[in-house]
């Protein structure tokens, strides 16, 4: 009775539900008992089973259930009908259904269309939860559990709102889901009542939604811990505390949980789990459904488009599901293709792509089918993984557009594209007219994004590159648009999707592996990525690749993320606040409750609809499948893009994009370069599959080698031409100077000659000068000698003026400092000073005093009035100032005596009268004083005037004879330096005589000592003006070989280059045939390498080259230690620090040698490398302040450019992934047969005849160090020769240094000569014992592969050489070198075979 209530409120829906007239009869309770007690029958015996078997089912229950109910209907089948109680009839699912009104404010994810099977769920879960029974939901994968169970709790239950009887949680299981996650997530959601107690809060129950419950990884013994712990909740009712060991249990909570069919990564669960719930079957939506379903959105959708578009709604449907139906009935799942499962949400994802558009942009039915098209494209075609598929998908569409809509198939289908970023102010989805319209959008926003990052993106936007990058745009735009891009390392996928982010104004997060980086370092930066899409409620993307996934766990946090939009125990209580305060007033606005459950149920909501999970993985190895069903989300909910190997057409536009600012001789020998790149890259692929066909070695090429090539071909192009160049002015400017001295022999002999007759006329020309010389010097001194007397009487004349003139000046220095006083002293008088004084009406004796004085001396009438009046001229004091004081009448003067005589007229005794009248007093005295003086001063003024008349004759008369004195002196000046010209002109001559017959002997010794030289640099010049002419080819070759050829062996790398060098010739591309990477290193840095230990066979030098050249880091295969041993004598000079991945400071190590540009050796590593090493593989150097920096980790560490970084791994057959080859350059450096047995040879001479290799070993080292001085002292020849400025046979420091530079190389050459000489000798005599070597070599060779059959066959090639030096000191002497030999070689295969014989399990031995 409680479940028919409670099913019966849940049938209250729409107004717009199907009607029945049915009359409300009496309850009968035998009859609604029979009735209910059907219908529990058949959803407890039936509830678990689908399709065929419900057909069963109900022809076995059906006889039973007509037995007690005659009335039941005959139509369908029992699972058809439910309980109407009011009636107490069995009415069809059908009528119960709700309708559906499409809301076009509703997100997408949010919209629910009502379905018979939804119903008969929602109905169902109400029944059996209101009983408090646990149910499990199982069905196929993207039918909808998940969401109709949400929807349930949601809506029906009303879960988690305040005025609810029920509160709800969930998970979502995955692989790697332990039963210390589900315990986790229980207590931190169930409430703690007592110590021991745990349940639902006061008065509500507790729903615990479970999502994939058979998803987790089985234990080694076939069990399920989260799935063993979840059973013993429900079946004993808690668990125990994992730390303190007691029991807690669990009450008021029931578990609803969601289930696909075992396979793809899920488990069969034990009946000891399953007899816990009750089980419903959810099964696939049958055509109908589906129809009407997507039928009722896109009718909803499209009513406001025009009416030609409306009328599309239901085929868009039909062709829809056609595409769905024909895709999970022929696209299977195989191990290759791991990927292709389809479920609903694939069908839906086409839909939800069709409602991005707005009418605006799609006016005509064609826009709406090619939107179709687009968007099936996107959602199918992007994840098939082969031509052939693809293909066949074409055809499909072809077929559909040909059914549903009556169109003919236009090739423009299979490039269209919808986009948003087509203009930057219109941000809409729209169809792309063109993709070549795009290049010059995506360059502007390329230019953007390089203008706001450090780290720049050099971009090529080829067609295949465009459309990767809008179909990403096209998922960042969708709410919970969630991208998985599958493709090799290299190919673009985060690049992309750093661009993408851009142009949708997203905040792009990714994360930066350290060396201790872990689960709690990634849940960190998880946590800070979910706070900021879901507190700022901004759009953020994650991008996340599996080369960075240390721990497998990581997978689980983003699956869960991918799934609820949670990671469980993620938040602390801090960010739980942190969400409370940002997300509140955002759940108000929303409708959401207020309630601390409600906010942060809408957090999640905004970190679904807010976080976009870009996953770029590799499809290489088995990963990749492994984790697709461990981790079911990351298909389901993912959009997935796959991404191929680059076409040619894209190979060859990133070529021209490279070479666009390279100088050719020709355009059409760069577009063969650029083919000819294109073929080497196709070559290398094909050339891999041989490879591992014939020696099961793994190679791949990626887009990153090609744009190693392209990069390494620029840089080595460059250097060898400006090393040609140079070697070749150094070679021809030695040439032209030896050439330039031979023709200045002739030159010179001609002008001794020439130099002798003018030589005896100069020596005349001189004496007769000196004659004349001596006579006008005599004239000369005569003369001044009279100037100088007279100069002297001139002086005693000017003597007599200067004392007359300093007299008289010393007299007028007496008077003036009274006159200046008095000035002063009218300075300071005013206007109000003299009216003051003109205020008198009788004046004072002294001012009448003064005042006749002043107009005495301004020759005024005496008298007050005439005072007063003159005072009143306003030029008055300016008239004082500017008196003429030097020409006072003397008359004047003698009148003025009688003021100046009289006692009261003093400045000190008028002052105390009036201190204006002071002032007039002092001046009328210095006046009279002046005039005093100057009367004086008269007489010595006359004075004075007739001795400067005096001075100015005698000076005159200094100056005629002085000029004539000039005249004679210029005339013997002219005739010294005519006579010192005649001198000089001797001395050059005879200087020039004796410079051109040393030159003359310098010329002959630097032609005569260097005329072997001008020979070889003759040659040389040759030998490089060839070169040059094939240099576009040979360094072609050589980038190819660096970039491709490391991981090869010697025979697959000879037929790459004979591929190359053949088709170099047939694009007409000048190329030696003949060519070798050894070109590319000088003999003298062979014989050095030689020195430190490395085997100087053709295969070794080659992958010596290949690790000097790269521009990445090398890892070495090394399974014999040889390059690991050379490294370490090449760098210990340099203080090489090596390291293994196990230390404990290995990144610390690292750090510092970057800092200060020490070399580290990484050795001993395995199939993968440390992540937190990815920014040092990938030299992510960047300048920051003037500073050049590599980010390590979490530290910015400073980048020395001498820092070097070596790799070796002793496995002997590594199979590295492409993430990793994109970042380092692999280079084989397991040894030859021809390297081993050069040094089996070694240690056979050295214990047969060690006095030999010993003398051996000497003369090797004194050959190499003399031919390294023989070329040392050519480049200093050279050098000397071409810097030399000037005349070089004037140089003579420089000749005899050449001199002796030649004598040194001829007697290092003579001994280099004797050296190689007794070194052939020595090699003759060690040649017999080669045999020995030889079939060592072909032991060893032998046994290595042994391992081959079972992987404990592994034999070192340490052991084998400790094995072979104890077989020869075992193994009896002989007189005969031929016996000896004999007698080891038995030996040696002897010892060997029941060595490794002893080692084999007894089923391989007949074999071996």
């Amino acid at each position: 009775e409680a479940a028919a209530d409670a099913a019966e409120g849940v049938e209250s829906a729409p107004d717009d539900r199907p009607k029945l007239d049915l009359p409300t009869v009496k309850m009968d309770p035998k009859k609604a008992f029979d009735m209910f007690f059907v219908l529990a029958l058949v959803w407890s015996f039936g509830g678990n089973l689908q399709g065929e078997s419900r057909a069963k089912f109900d022809a076995h229950v059906r006889p039973l259930v007509t037995a007690v109910i005659p009335e039941f209907p005959s139509e369908g089948t029992v699972f058809d009908y439910f309980v109407h109680k009011k009636s107490l009839t069995f009415v069809n699912w059908v009528h119960k259904t709700p309708g559906f009104t499409y809301r076009r404010e509703l997100p997408y994810f949010s919209i629910l269309v009502p379905t018979t099977e939804t119903t008969v769920l929602r109905t169902l879960l109400s029944y059996l939860l209101g009983v408090g029974r646990h149910v499990l939901v199982n069905g196929p994968t993207g039918v909808g559990k998940s969401q109709v169970m949400s929807t349930f709790l949601a809506e029906v239950l009303r879960a988690n709102q305040a005025d609810s009887s029920f509160d709800s949680f969930d998970l979502s299981f995955s692989a790697q889901t332990s039963s210390r996650n589900l315990q986790e997530r229980m207590e931190t959601k169930l409430t703690k009542k007592k110590a021991a107690l745990l349940g639902a809060p006061a008065n509500k129950k507790i729903i615990f939604f479970i999502d994939d419950l058979n998803m987790p990884a089985l234990e080694e013994y076939g069990a399920s811990p989260p799935l063993e712990l979840l059973r013993q909740v429900l079946g004993q009712g808690g668990f125990y505390d994992r730390k303190k060991i007691f029991w807690k249990e669990v009450i008021d909570l029931t578990v609803i949980a969601a289930c696909g069919p075992p396979g793809g990564g899920k488990n069969e669960m034990t009946p000891r789990l399953t007899s816990q719930f009750h089980m419903l079957c959810f099964p696939t939506l049958p055509e109908s459904s589906l129809l009407k379903i997507f039928r009722s959105i896109m009718a909803g959708f499209l009513s406001i488009f025009p009416r030609e578009v409306r009328k599309l709604s239901q085929t868009l449907v039909d062709a829809t599901v056609k595409v769905y139906s024909t895709f999970l009935a022929e696209m299977r799942p195989t191990p290759s293709k791991s990927h292709y499962t389809f479920n609903l949400r694939d069908l839906s994802k086409v839909v939800q792509g069709i409602l991005m558009i707005t009418p605006e942009n799609c006016q005509d039915r064609g826009t709406m089918v090619r939107l179709w098209t687009h968007e099936c494209s996107r959602v199918f075609h992007d994840r098939l993984t082969t031509t052939a598929d693809r293909n066949w998908w074409w055809a499909l569409l072809k077929r559909i557009l040909a059914d549903q809509f009556a169109l003919e198939w236009d090739d423009s289908f299979a490039s269209l594209m919808f986009g948003d970023f087509v203009d930057r102010d219109d941000m809409r989805y729209r169809a792309v007219p063109r993709v070549s319209m795009l290049q010059d959008v995506l360059a502007e926003y390329l230019m953007s994004y390089n203008v706001c990052f450090n780290k720049e993106e050099d971009l090529v936007f080829f067609e295949d590159a465009v459309f990767h990058l809008s179909r990403i745009c096209r998922i960042l735009r969708q709410p919970r648009g969630n991208a998985l891009l599958v493709g090799v390392g290299g190919s673009g996928r985060q690049s992309l999707t750093r661009i993408a982010a851009f142009m949708a104004d997203m905040k792009l997060f990714t994360v930066s592996i350290t060396r201790n980086y872990g689960i709690a370092e990634f849940r960190e930066d998880l946590k800070r990525v979910l706070l900021d899409a879901g507190c700022d409620d901004k759009p953020v993307v994650f991008l996340f690749s599996d080369t960075q996934i240390a721990k497998e766990q990581f997978l689980e946090d983003i699956n869960n993320v991918l799934n609820t939009g949670e990671v469980p125990n993620l938040m602390q209580t801090e960010d739980f606040e942190r969400i409370l305060t940002s997300v509140k007033e955002k759940a108000k606005v929303a409708g959401k409750p207020e309630t601390r459950e409600g906010v942060v149920g809408y957090f999640v909501h905004l970190c679904r609809e807010n976080l976009h999970v870009v996953l770029a993985m590799s499809p290489i190895g088995d990963k990749f499948r492994t984790r697709l069903r461990m981790f079911p989300s990351l298909v389901n909910c993912m959009t997935i893009d796959w991404f191929d190997k680059w076409p040619e057409q894209a190979l060859l536009s990133v070529a021209r994009r490279f070479f666009e600012k390279a100088t050719f001789e020709k355009e059409a020998l760069k577009n063969a370069v650029c083919q000819m790149c294109v073929e080497i890259h196709s070559s290398v692929g094909l050339t891999s599959t041989d490879f591992f066909n014939e020696l099961r070695r793994h190679n791949y090429t990626t887009p990153t080698s090609y744009l190693e090539l392209l990069n390494s071909y620029l840089v080595m192009l460059d250097e060898q031409h400006t090393s040609l160049s140079e070697q070749t002015a150094r070679f021809q400017g030695g040439l032209d100077k030896l050439v330039q001295t031979g023709n200045m022999v002739a030159e010179m002999k001609a002008e001794l000659a020439n130099m002798q007759p003018v030589l005896e006329q100069a020596a005349k020309e001189t004496d007769a000068l000196m004659v004349q010389l001596e006579a006008d010097q005599k004239v000369a001194a005569e003369a001044r000698a009279i100037c100088v007397k007279d100069e002297k009487d001139c002086q005693v004349i000017m003597d007599e003026a200067s004392a007359i003139r300093n007299d008289c000046q010393a007299d007028l220095d007496k008077a003036m400092p009274a006159f200046y006083a008095a000035l002063k002293a009218l300075e300071s008088l005013n206007k109000k000073d003299i009216d003051e004084v003109k205020s008198f009406a009788t004046p004072p004796d002294k001012v009448k005093l003064v005042m006749d004085a002043v107009l005495l001396v301004l020759k005024e009438k005496p008298g007050w009035d005439t005072a007063k009046k003159v005072m009143s001229d306003t030029g008055f004091l300016a008239r004082l100032q500017t008196f003429d004081k030097d020409n006072i009448p003397e008359a004047l003067q003698k009148k003025l005596q009688v003021y100046i005589t009289n006692e009261e007229f003093q400045p000190e005794i008028i002052r105390k009268t009036s201190t204006a009248c002071m002032s007039l007093c002092m001046w009328v005295r210095a006046i009279d004083n002046y005039a005093k003086v100057t009367k004086n001063v008269g007489p010595k003024k006359e004075k004075l005037k007739g001795a400067e008349a005096k001075l100015n004759a005698a000076r005159a008369q200094l100056l005629s004879k002085q000029q004539d004195l000039a005249t004679i002196e210029a005339k013997v000046a002219k005739l010294q330096r005519d006579f010192q010209a005649s001198i000089d002109k001797k001395k050059n001559l005879e200087a020039e005589m004796k410079t051109t017959e040393l030159r003359l002997d310098r010329a002959g010794k630097l032609v005569n000592g260097l005329a072997d030289e001008k020979v070889r640099w003759d040659e040389s010049v040759k030998t490089l003006n060839g070169s040059k002419a094939a240099l576009v080819g040979n360094m072609l070759l050589a980038a190819g070989a660096v970039a491709y050829t490391g991981p090869f062996t010697s025979k697959f790398r000879k037929s790459l280059m004979a591929t190359w060098v053949k088709r170099c010739t047939a694009l007409k591309i000048p190329v030696d045939p003949d060519f070798t990477l050894e070109r590319l290193t000088e003999p003298v840095k062979v014989r050095a390498w030689g020195l430190k230990g490395l085997p100087l066979d053709s295969f070794s030098i080659e992958n010596a080259t290949i690790a000097s050249r790269t521009r990445r880091w090398s890892l070495m295969i090394d399974p014999q230690g040889q390059a690991n041993q050379w490294i370490k004598n090449m760098e210990r000079d340099k203080s090489l620090k090596v390291i293994k991945l196990n230390d404990t400071n290995m990144l610390r190590t690292v750090e510092n040698c970057i800092r200060v540009g020490i070399p580290v050796l990484l050795e001993n590593v395995g199939e993968t490398l440390d992540p937190s090493l990815d920014p040092l593989l990938q030299k992510q150097i960047f300048r920051q302040g003037g500073r050049t920096l590599l980010r390590l980790g979490d530290t910015d560490v400073d980048y020395d450019p001498n820092f070097r970084f070596y790799i070796t791994t002793k496995l002997p057959n590594p199979h590295y992934m492409p993430e990793l080859q994109i970042r380092a350059t692999i280079i084989n450096f397991t040894v030859t047969p021809k390297g081993l047995e050069d040094q089996l040879l070694v240690d056979v001479v050295r214990f047969e005849r060690e006095e030999l290799e010993k003398q051996k070993d000497k003369l090797v080292v004194q050959i190499a160090e003399g031919k390294a001085q023989l070329k040392a002292t050519e480049d200093k020849i050279l050098t000397l020769l071409q810097s030399a400025s000037g005349n070089i046979l004037d140089n003579e420091v420089l000749i005899n240094t050449l001199a002796q530079s030649k004598k040194t190389s001829g007697e290092i050459s003579a001994d280099v000569e004797t050296a190689e000489k007794t070194s052939a000798e020595i090699s003759t005599a060690r040649e017999g014992y080669r045999p020995v070597a030889t079939r060592g070599s072909l032991i060893y060779t032998v046994i290595a592969n042994v391992g081959a059959v079972d992987h404990m066959y592994q034999n070192s090639l340490q052991f084998f050489k400790k094995l072979f030096g104890q077989t020869m000191e075992r193994t009896p002497r002989a007189d005969e070198l031929e016996q000896r030999i004999s007698a080891l070689i038995t030996a040696i295969t002897a010892d060997t075979y029941a060595t490794i014989c002893r080692g084999l399990f007894e089923k391989h031995k007949l074999l071996f």
